[in-house]
């Protein structure tokens, strides 16, 4: 006699869960590209499901494949992973869904970064070599609190988990500009699920002209460092507890 899977019941972002059944590879991919399009619409209700459904929010990426056909008739295709859904939620600023995301295990020190796809009216093999991707230094940030920081504006890819291009002529088929702007309840709720300061977060956030995120970063640090030789979650604790407290 066959039985039903046992669930999997988990509080999802501090609201019950429904029942949420152990799947394998194919079920959590398809469930991760859930949780990517909802973050992208900034819907919490379906980042709970997409995470009820069994998504991996440390794993959840958007991914792009480009598809080109050179000049002398050859196609070649390529994918990469790109931004993550931590990115995407402090992007479009969505307090809600970054605290969602972070409290699912998100880490908040580890680097973001994605590709943005160039663009040519005639892809040649020379082009796809050695000119098929923007790999620029405004793309990669050494943690989510980096990257909270950042301000002006930015491309990002398509909106989608799964984008596709084919043979891009130009900037409006690879990418939008999103304007960023830094958010002090952002900063906050990552420090709270453990953000790290560094002296480059520090020197980024005094070249603001809002000193206010300087002084909770440095406030943070200083907490820490009296810590002394406490366990990390234990610092952890006492910097989440100083901020809900603030």
């Amino acid at each position: 006699m066959e039985h039903e899977p046992l669930p999997n019941r988990q509080t999802f972002c501090g609201e019950p869960a429904v029942n949420t059944f152990f799947s394998g590879p194919g079920q959590m991919e398809e469930a991760n590209a859930q949780l990517v399009e909802a973050v992208e619409a900034g819907n919490l209700e379906m980042v709970q499901v997409a995470l009820a459904a069994g998504a991996d929010p440390s794993l959840s990426r958007k991914s792009v494949t480009l598809h080109v056909k050179l000049r002398n008739g050859v196609t070649k295709t390529e994918t990469h992973l790109m931004e993550s859904v931590l990115a995407i939620a402090i992007r479009d600023e969505k307090i809600d869904i970054v605290k969602c995301l972070l409290a699912r295990g998100c880490d908040p020190n580890r680097p973001i970064q994605w590709k943005i796809s160039r663009w040519h009216t005639m892809w040649t093999q020379q082009k796809w070599d050695h000119q098929r991707w923007f790999e620029h230094d405004a793309l990669r940030y050494p943690s989510a609190l980096n990257f909270a920081l950042a301000w002006g504006g930015r491309g990002f890819n398509k909106r989608g988990a799964h984008v596709n291009l084919h043979n891009p002529s130009n900037a409006d088929h690879v990418c939008d500009d999103y304007p960023l702007s830094p958010n002090t309840e952002i900063v906050k709720v990552l420090l709270s699920h453990g953000a790290q300061v560094t002296d480059s977060i520090l020197e980024s956030a005094w070249e603001l002209s809002d000193r206010t995120f300087a002084r909770i970063l440095a406030a943070a640090r200083s907490a820490c460092s009296r810590s002394g030789s406490v366990s990390e979650s234990q610092r952890h604790c006492k910097r989440c507890c100083t901020y809900h407290h603030a």
